[in-house]
């Protein structure tokens, strides 16, 4: 009677059939992805990217819809995911131009699809669904959907990493304090977010939304260091956010009667936020200031 097999050899035999046919399968494929939303997955030091539309995921492994010639139908680890390849769909940039705009509704038109697609990237390094969702979470912030919010949020938390609430859910939080709340108390919860321990983006939104508020409180020298805070110190947090702030900061420099001033951040803001609605407010700005 022969012996049964060890269940870690058989492991051993699947991942090394896998690593062969990850080989085969490369010169193959890397054509047919290269400009396809990707995920790149790594075994034996063989790395093959495989299109997320020809993927499913459950229970933290990956299957392949439809196998290629050369590639097993075993089930892939999240951990051979190594990160994800392609370039991040546009409609993300124009979302956040348009919620930091006030129009929460036309970005979630944009994000929904965008999150939709991505969903399964979302625990995979490098991945395009957590800045849209966090973008998204902001929307519905705006639009004061609380639960909503609570839905998204835990979505977020669940695909990131570290243990807890992921940061952007601090930041809906604030965002959906009661407006009975004082301004200045409001200001304050802001400012607390936005530190070097947040994603240099959650605490761009923080600035750009404390600065917000201090504008409406009449602050205008401390909304215009709120603005400007984000490109000086959260460079890193995406040219959209970048863009509102130096748009937001060319108007109020150009009220203080410092014209070419204004204009050289609102060029900024034309160029960072090209293709957005950001990008077409700072061009119309622009003449009535020269």
């Amino acid at each position: 009677m022969s012996a049964k097999p060890h269940p870690f050899s058989r492991l051993l035999r699947g991942s090394a059939i896998l690593a062969l046919a990850f080989s085969s399968f490369a010169s193959a494929q890397d054509g047919a992805t290269k400009d396809a939303i990707s995920i790149v997955f790594t075994l034996n030091g063989v790395s093959k990217s495989i299109p997320i539309d020809n993927l499913g995921f459950q229970a933290d492994k990956f299957t392949v819809k439809t196998p290629a010639e050369g590639l097993p139908t075993i089930p892939l680890n999240l951990e051979w995911a190594s990160h994800v390849s392609g370039s991040e769909p546009p409609q993300i940039s124009e979302a956040v131009g348009l919620l930091l705009m006030n129009k929460p509704s036309d970005a979630l038109a944009l994000l929904d699809p965008v999150m939709e697609d991505h969903k399964i990237t979302a625990k995979v390094p490098g991945n395009y669904w957590i800045k849209a969702a966090r973008a998204a979470l902001v929307a519905h912030s705006i639009n004061r959907a609380t639960s909503k919010c609570a839905e998204i949020g835990k979505e977020i938390s669940d695909a990131t990493p570290t243990a807890g609430d992921d940061p952007s859910v601090s930041l809906s939080n604030v965002m959906l304090t009661p407006l009975s709340v004082s301004i200045n108390d409001r200001i304050k919860a802001y400012a607390d977010i936005a530190n070097d321990s947040s994603p240099p983006s959650i605490s761009a939104y923080a600035s750009y939304f404390r600065g917000n508020l201090l504008k409406t409180a009449k602050r205008n020298k401390e909304a215009l260091e709120a603005y400007l805070t984000i490109p000086a110190v959260y460079p890193t947090c995406g040219r959209v956010i970048v863009a509102a702030a130096e748009l937001n900061a060319g108007e109020l420099i150009a009220a203080m009667n410092r014209r070419d001033e204004a204009i050289l951040y609102l060029e900024d803001a034309k160029r960072e936020g090209k293709g957005t609605v950001i990008g077409a407010e700072a061009e119309k700005r622009i003449p009535l200031v020269k």
